[in-house]
């Protein structure tokens, strides 16, 4: 998940449509110009045509800089630039009056057709993640949590790796929702899942489960570093401050963490996550314990 609100998720979106239906104009007058033998618009024959188009335009200058962390849109980068230098050649050879190369034609068309794989597939991966996060706390729901944590076990069957799971939860949570009104109780939800998504690694995922209740999913992590990250994220989220008009909100976190094993589901490896965090908080709260059969 790359770092961006729900309210942006949108917006890229918006971008998105906005792009691929620039994109298909400037197809489409390109096509007819090529069959009507109209001059060329001298943009399209330009060396830095690529920059020049409508397309270019925003891929470059107007998309939101949130967009240049997400792969596909990365990747669309060469096969624009190629596409840009086959339509050099096609109008070149127009304006020449010779005929096209049918195999050049071909290789114009497979590169646009291609490019427009990775446009919609940007646009139905942004969806995904706009439509499967949670839009109070930018944290993934819980809609997509069981089958990725599967996955994960699956490359633990194959010996690919390990993952960790773990369980946090905001101590004395009902006391912040009585004191300061549900609101406060919301925005330092928001807040605090802010602050760890901020400070995930890539492949990192942070999970709503429920109310203030949010699992992380940790892979390629042994039960050491499993330990290191989560008691980091514990001191981040306790030195961390909401500010509400005059006031200054802090929370801390108990937090249980559990590796996933080919031997049990995953559904009872979360269940040992969360019997551990519940040690945490009968242990004094503000603090991360490892699952251990004692605990079963």
């Amino acid at each position: 998940m790359f770092e961006v609100s729900h309210k942006e998720l949108d917006s890229i979106l918006v971008q998105i449509d906005q792009a691929i239906d620039n994109h298909d104009q400037w197809h489409r007058q390109l096509v007819r110009t090529l069959i009507c033998k109209l001059q060329p618009d001298q943009r399209d024959l330009a060396d830095d045509s690529y920059t020049q188009c409508r397309f270019g335009q925003w891929y470059y200058e107007q998309a939101n800089p949130s967009m240049r962390q997400h792969p596909t849109f990365a990747s669309m980068e060469y096969e624009h630039k190629l596409l840009h230098e086959l339509v050099v050649k096609l109008l070149n050879t127009s304006l020449a009056d010779k005929r096209v190369d049918p195999m050049l034609y071909d290789q114009f068309a497979n590169t646009l057709e291609r490019m427009r794989l990775q446009l919609f597939s940007l646009k139905y991966e942004i969806e995904g993640e706009l439509y499967n996060l949670d839009p109070l706390t930018g944290a993934y729901t819980r809609f997509g949590m069981l089958p990725a944590l599967r996955d994960q076990q699956a490359l633990v069957a194959r010996g690919a790796g390990s993952c960790a799971i773990a369980m946090l939860d905001i101590d004395h949570f009902k006391e912040v929702n009585d004191r300061y009104g549900h609101g406060v109780g919301d925005r330092l939800l928001a807040h605090i899942s802010s602050v760890l998504i901020k400070n995930l690694r890539p492949y990192d995922k942070l999970y709503r489960y429920g109310g203030e209740e949010f699992i992380l999913m940790l892979p390629n992590t042994s039960v050491q570093a499993a330990l290191m990250i989560t008691e980091r994220m514990r001191k981040l989220v306790g030195k961390s401050e909401l500010h509400v008009d005059k006031t200054s909100v802090q929370a801390t976190i108990s937090i249980g963490v559990a590796m996933i094993d080919v031997d049990n589901p995953v559904e009872a490896v979360i269940d040992r996550a969360d019997k551990a965090m519940y040690a945490a908080k009968r242990e004094g709260r503000d603090q991360v314990k490892l699952w251990t059969q004692a605990m079963a």
